[in-house]
């Protein structure tokens, strides 16, 4: 079972992990954070965070980390995709 916060059904805990993806494009600056996925287990939500930044498009000035990728152009960045999981407990937007 995946460690975090939880809640109980049927008398087990259960706890679901949400992927949220974060578009930030430069100029104008814009951030937008959307859920993306849910999923049972934190370890599912990792590999699903893996495979769409390992499946992002293989282009010139394309860059990816473990949980980002980069667009750059003209030497600098313009746009960012971030993916982070959470448990459904939280958002990573912040209060309402």
């Amino acid at each position: 079972m995946s460690r975090g916060p939880g809640r109980w059904l049927g008398g087990l805990l259960t706890c679901v992990w949400i992927l949220w993806e974060t578009i930030s494009t430069l100029e104008p600056f814009v951030a937008t954070t959307s859920p993306v996925k849910a999923l049972e287990t934190h370890e599912a939500c990792e590999v699903e965070k893996r495979r769409r930044v390992e499946g992002s498009p293989r282009l010139d000035g394309w860059h990816r980390t473990d949980n980002m990728v980069s667009v750059w152009k003209d030497g600098r960045i313009v746009t960012t995709l971030m993916y982070q999981c959470f448990p459904d407990t939280v958002d990573p937007r912040g209060p309402k």
